[in-house]
């Protein structure tokens, strides 16, 4: 992680959602999601290589420690999310 303080506004907000394949992780653009949620800065959402490593960090900070997180998608909304505030 960055570790840099950043306004809620600027980080990318996800929270955990239990549905029939498991346990998921999921962007919650309202920040407002029910449980436990965890900010994380784009710029380490955006680099896949730091991303594969956020996994464990991410179950503890989200309650799930023990639990594996598919953090791939993190990614793919890092760079939305980016392309949205760049107005594109």
């Amino acid at each position: 992680m960055c570790r840099r303080r950043k306004p809620k506004a600027e980080l990318l907000r996800v929270h955990l959602v239990a549905d029939d394949s498991g346990t998921r992780l999921q962007h919650d653009q309202t920040g407002k999601g029910q449980g436990r949620g965890a900010y994380v800065c784009d710029c380490v959402a955006m680099d896949e290589g730091r991303v594969k490593g956020l996994s464990p960090r991410l179950a503890a900070a989200l309650g799930a420690s023990g639990e594996t997180i598919d953090t791939t998608q993190l990614v793919a909304w890092a760079r939305q999310r980016t392309e949205n505030l760049d107005g594109g």
